[in-house]
């Protein structure tokens, strides 16, 4: 007799466009269903990625004005699905699964992900939040850190932590599949064959800690080369980094396109993607570029690239919070095109760690384990 699927509740806020939501979707997308069968359970099912959410997979959603209010509807829920594991992938919808969990009365495996490193963010461990995680974190089955570095900050900082690394998953054939897409007329891009400007091209949130400001500040140290940089993504800092483009006289040099659904043909059309960021949790994108056949560029902030990228091998690594740093790594890659072809070739193995059937396997062994030991 076959034995039934194991039932794993993911709660999350919602399907924002985070990489904390990305690899939530991917292990809810991934998990073998013969064995697990997920669903999901979200405050607010809005976000990006809702419509990619398998068809097999139930969405269920609590709807509270606040993530606090989710309380008693996931207690509820988890009572009523009677799952046999609870997992959860950022602090705050970690913090209340915990809670849930207690509520209910339930006994199934709490694992939960920490995706940053909060003493490179500069958040004390001491503040009532950050206490509150602590003992969620110290009650958990697992938590799961998404890189090395992320790991030894989450036991620096909470202590007394079951903690196990796990990377992010990459969806690489997924990847190669939507880079195929047309991106459209762009302006200031051409395909490659045709033109004779390189294309940099950075991702993320709009926000300090992604280094745009740095970024913007050694490309502008770099006008007697031909380069054009394109900032995908939306974030408070929108207005800041338009003004320093404007102060730096690089409006047609700078393009913020805000976010794109599908930014995988940007990657594939790019000569060179550039991670500038102060502090990662992991650097999705780094993968992501090299899936794409993309050389890439990052600060060695932590935590994460440099767990990636083989220094001079399979990409560059430069000091983080200096734009000197940047440019001198920029310049030297803008000005090679036959380094940055060799940094691509060398990369072509690297998403094959990060691919989201190994990835989700390390979860799935992790699931058979903690079952097992209950």
């Amino acid at each position: 007799m076959t034995a039934e699927p194991k039932r794993v509740l993911v709660f999350q806020s919602d399907l924002g466009g985070g990489g904390a939501e990305r690899s939530a979707l991917n292990l809810v997308n991934g998990l073998d269903r013969t064995r697990f069968a997920p669903v999901l359970v979200l405050n607010k099912a809005v976000g990006p990625h809702v419509t990619s959410v398998r068809d097999d997979v139930p969405v269920v959603e609590i709807g509270a004005q606040r993530m606090r209010g989710a309380l008693f509807g996931l207690a509820r829920e988890i009572r009523r699905q009677s799952p046999e594991i609870l997992f959860s992938t950022m602090q705050g919808p970690s913090v209340m699964l915990w809670l849930a969990r207690a509520l209910a009365r339930s006994k199934a495996p709490l694992v939960l992900r920490e995706s940053n490193n909060w003493t490179a963010r500069g958040v004390s461990p001491r503040s009532i939040g950050q206490r509150v995680v602590g003992f969620a974190y110290r009650s958990a089955d697992r938590v799961v850190c998404l890189s090395e570095g992320v790991n030894q900050d989450t036991l620096r900082r909470y202590g007394n932590v079951a903690t196990q690394t796990i990377y992010n998953p990459v969806d690489v054939l997924g990847i190669a599949r939507q880079a195929s897409d047309r991106m459209g007329t762009v302006p200031g891009w051409k395909p490659k064959a045709d033109r004779d400007t390189i294309q940099l091209l950075a991702v993320g949130r709009l926000t300090r800690q992604k280094g745009f400001d740095l970024l913007i500040d050694a490309a502008a140290n770099i006008t007697d080369l031909p380069w054009h940089l394109t900032i995908l993504g939306e974030g408070s800092d929108r207005g800041k980094l338009l003004e320093q483009i404007r102060f730096r006289g690089l409006q047609d040099r700078i393009s913020l396109p805000g976010f794109v659904p599908n930014p995988y043909p940007w990657f594939a059309e790019a000569d060179l993607l550039v991670l500038s960021s102060r502090w990662e949790g992991f650097g999705h994108v780094i993968v992501e570029a090299m899936a794409t056949g993309t050389p890439v560029l990052s600060t060695r902030c932590p935590s994460g690239p440099d767990e990636i990228i083989q220094d001079g091998a399979t990409g560059v690594l430069c000091d983080p919070d200096s734009a000197d740093a940047l440019a001198t790594a920029l310049r030297a890659l803008i000005s090679d095109e036959p380094l940055r072809q060799q940094l691509a070739s060398a990369a072509q193995e690297t998403p094959a760690r990060f691919d989201v059937p190994t990835i989700v396997g390390q979860y799935e062994a992790l699931f058979d384990q903690l079952l097992e030991a209950h």
